[in-house]
């Protein structure tokens, strides 16, 4: 078995786990174009979709977006 067969296989696992939990799994992203550790524009759908303010959020979203554009 690959490394990426393993990874993929654990990555099943923990997406069961936290569906179980009641956790709604966005789908396989492994393809999309723009693909980034935090999707600032899907979390931010997201987080108005559950009446928080987004300002209180978007400083701490910025950097996080900033570092995982920047991170090798």
């Amino acid at each position: 078995m690959s490394v990426r067969q393993v990874e993929r296989k654990t990555q099943e696992r923990v997406v069961e786990l936290f569906q179980a939990r009641g956790y709604e799994c966005a789908g396989n992203w492994d393809q999309r174009v723009g693909t980034s550790h935090i999707d600032v524009d899907y979390l931010q759908q997201k987080i108005q979709s559950r009446v928080y303010d987004v300002r209180q959020y978007w400083p701490r979203l910025k950097q996080r977006r900033e570092d995982s554009v920047l991170a090798p």
